[in-house]
């Protein structure tokens, strides 16, 4: 076979009212597949719960590719009717905003395989109660700026959260999430209304229980992070310093060098990382680098190509 640069899975869809993905990076906010290493650089991997679909890109690292079989990735489906699922592939012959393999920055797969699954549910005993995870600020965390956000993720292993029984209280009040995910996974994003007070301690619980009969309840979760400190009224004068290099106007540019710097390195894989997905809806012109108006595995691989090695 031929030798491949990366994979696109733009999208894989799924069923939400017969199957539900289990979260693999409970540390991680939102939903995500298992990911494989057939590649070392995982691009993309999300799940949107909401709609059934799942996002997935890998990329081989400048200088290499791949040629044989193994695992891409890896998704945990938990049942939760009864029915015929089909399982399948956005692709469409010709086009690059879809499931693809890429080899030397062209499409190499003519065609691709879906799947339909007969479902059956049967009874589990489930005697495990809810765990939490993913906590942002961490727990303990120190130097947390006034304006941030609390997430933290909620997760049963079982027969799922029961969403209706979750507590969440900052500072000993009870509050009102955003409460986003399934019942194996949600994930609490609290944004409060007001900014917290320089040095402050903040308190946090959660409480929750799960679907079982009768449920199992979680201890109560209750940690802390601390505010960071005022900035100092004194400043500092002057400098030099810092910047990086401004190419005169004679110099060329060199493709995937996005921040104008002279070379294409991490940086600017940072650069294209954020812009992923984007599509023609979007100012994206700078970075479409084959000009196909979308931001994906045919301009990472045009910048590898240029990447700078000293």
């Amino acid at each position: 076979g031929s030798s491949t640069d990366g994979v696109d899975i733009h999208y894989l869809n799924y069923p939400t009212s017969l199957l539900e993905v289990q979260d693999s990076d409970t540390g991680t906010t939102g939903v995500q597949i298992e990911a494989g290493s057939l590649f070392a650089n995982t691009l993309v991997n999300s799940v949107n719960t909401s709609t059934g679909r799942i996002n997935f890109s890998q990329a081989a690292l400048t200088g290499t590719s791949y040629n044989g079989s193994g695992v891409l990735a890896s998704i945990n489906f938990r049942v939760i009717n009864t029915g015929t699922a089909s399982v399948t592939f956005d692709f469409d012959l010709g086009e690059t905003d879809d499931t693809n393999v890429a080899s030397q920055g062209q499409d190499i797969l003519s065609d691709v395989t879906n799947a339909s699954f007969t479902l059956s549910l049967y009874s589990v005993e489930d005697t495990v109660p809810p765990y939490t995870s993913g906590y942002s600020p961490a727990k303990s965390a120190t130097g947390i700026a006034r304006d941030t956000n609390i997430v933290v993720k909620v997760n049963d292993s079982g027969l799922g959260v029961d969403q209706s029984s979750i507590i969440m209280k900052v500072n000993g009040s009870i509050v009102n999430p955003t409460i986003t995910g399934s019942t194996s996974t949600f994930t609490l994003t609290y944004n409060p209304v007001s900014d917290f007070s320089y040095n402050q301690v903040v308190t946090v619980s959660i409480d929750v229980d799960d679907l079982a009969s009768p449920a199992n309840s979680m201890t109560t979760d209750n940690y802390s992070f601390t505010i960071t400190s005022a900035p100092s009224s004194g400043g500092s004068t002057g400098g030099g310093g810092g910047g990086g290099t401004i190419p005169s106007e004679e110099e060329e540019n060199i493709p995937g060098d996005y921040n104008n710097d002279g070379k294409v390195n991490l940086f600017d894989f940072s650069i294209l990382l954020s812009h992923w997905g984007s599509t023609s809806s979007g100012d994206i012109t700078a970075y479409d680098l084959n000009g196909d108006s979308k931001i994906g595995i045919f301009d990472f691989s045009i910048l590898l190509s240029n990447w700078t090695t000293s």
